[in-house]
């Protein structure tokens, strides 16, 4: 009857070392389809931020132009020293921004604007800007990002 006991403790003790052993290569395997991390956020291109460039009335663009494009939708016309000459608002559809904004001394005109953004959110371009709701007949522009 010791024998049989011993025989059986052995048994026992033999499967759950056994056990644990497949246990702890199961765990340990290597799996080959491990998705790499995710893009850190300042690898994700963005349209925010300072946009410099030129526009033309009724010419070709050759006057500086510059922008602060910012979350919520908010435009802002800067002058050389980035403080805001006129407030609005843009949009992104697809690759085709626009924009209206309204100067903030003077007549307070509004000028509405619209041009073509690259996927990398590095330059717009075929922009043309207008009068009041009218992003045509004024001129053309095109801005590229700041790298501020």
């Amino acid at each position: 009857m010791k024998i049989a006991k011993l025989y059986v403790r052995t048994l026992m003790h033999s499967a759950l070392v056994l056990l644990m052993a497949c246990f702890t290569f199961a765990s340990c395997s290597k799996d080959k389809s491990v998705a790499p991390p995710p893009a850190q956020e300042e690898d994700i291109p963005t349209i925010f931020g300072v946009w410099n460039g030129e526009y033309g009335i009724g010419t070709p663009p050759n006057k500086p132009y510059k922008f602060n494009i910012k979350q919520g939708n908010i435009l802002e016309l800067l002058d050389d020293n980035k403080a805001v000459t006129a407030k609005g608002t843009w949009q992104l559809n697809g690759d085709v921004f626009t924009g209206h904004y309204t100067f903030l001394q003077g007549a307070q005109t509004t000028i509405s604007m619209m041009g073509k953004i690259d996927a990398q959110f590095r330059h717009i371009t075929n922009g043309t800007w207008g009068y009041d709701s009218q992003a045509k007949n004024g001129g053309k522009w095109y801005l590229n990002k700041a790298d501020e």
